[in-house]
C-alpha cells in the first residue's frame, strides 16, 4: 500500500470540493508512474474517482477525477481485470459533452 492513501481517504472524508480537488490532482500526479496505476485500481479508487466526479459541483474536481480515471483507465487492460470499464468510461463521455476542449487535455493532444 502506498503511504498516500490513508492521507487521500481521510481527505475524502472531509467531503469538501477544495479536498475533493486536491484528491483528484494527487492521483492524477500519481497515476503517471504506471507502477502505481495498479495499486490505485486494487485500492478502489476508480471508484472513488467515479463517485467524486458525479458527486462534486467544482468544476475542478470534476476535470480532475475525470483525467485521472483516464490515466489510470488508460494502459488497464479490461480482459485481466474484474473491472466494469464501461461504468467509468461514461465519467470520460459526460466530461467530452459539457465541454468539448477537455478532450484535448484528456488525451493529450
Amino acid at each position: 500500500e502506498l503511504g498516500i492513501m490513508p492521507v487521500l481517504d481521510e481527505l475524502l472524508k472531509t467531503e469538501t470540493e477544495c479536498s475533493n480537488s486536491i484528491v483528484a490532482e494527487a492521483i492524477l500526479n500519481f497515476a503517471e508512474e504506471n507502477e502505481l496505476k495498479s495499486a490505485f485500481i486494487q485500492h478502489g479508487y476508480l471508484k472513488r474517482l467515479k463517485n467524486l466526479y458525479y458527486g462534486s459541483k467544482s468544476q475542478a474536481a470534476r476535470i480532475h477525477s475525470a483525467e485521472a480515471l483516464a490515466r489510470l483507465l488508460i494502459n488497464t487492460n479490461p480482459s485481466l481485470s474484474e473491472l466494469q470499464v464501461e461504468e467509468y468510461v461514461s465519467v470520460l463521455l459526460n466530461v467530452l459533452k459539457e465541454k468539448t476542449g477537455v478532450f484535448c487535455v484528456l488525451f493529450h493532444f
